[in-house]
C-alpha cells in the first residue's frame, strides 16, 4: 500500500478525485460535509508525507 503514495500518476488521479467531491460538498449535509473534509485531509497527508520519495522532478510537477 505504501507504494500507492509513491507514483507520481496516483497523486494526479487522487487529485481529480478530490475536484469531483469538491462538486458535492455544497449538497452534502453538515455530518456529510464534515466526514468529506477528514477524508481529503488524511488522504492528501499520505501524499505529502511521502512526497520527499519522489523523484525530484516528479515531486516538482506535483
Amino acid at each position: 500500500m505504501d507504494n500507492h503514495f509513491l507514483r507520481e500518476q496516483n497523486t494526479w488521479d487522487h487529485l481529480q478525485v478530490v475536484e469531483r467531491l469538491a462538486t458535492l460538498r455544497p449538497t452534502l449535509p453538515p455530518e456529510r460535509v464534515a466526514l468529506l473534509d477528514a477524508f481529503l485531509v488524511r488522504a492528501f497527508q499520505g501524499f505529502l508525507a511521502r512526497a520527499w520519495a519522489l523523484p525530484a522532478e516528479a515531486a516538482q510537477r506535483c
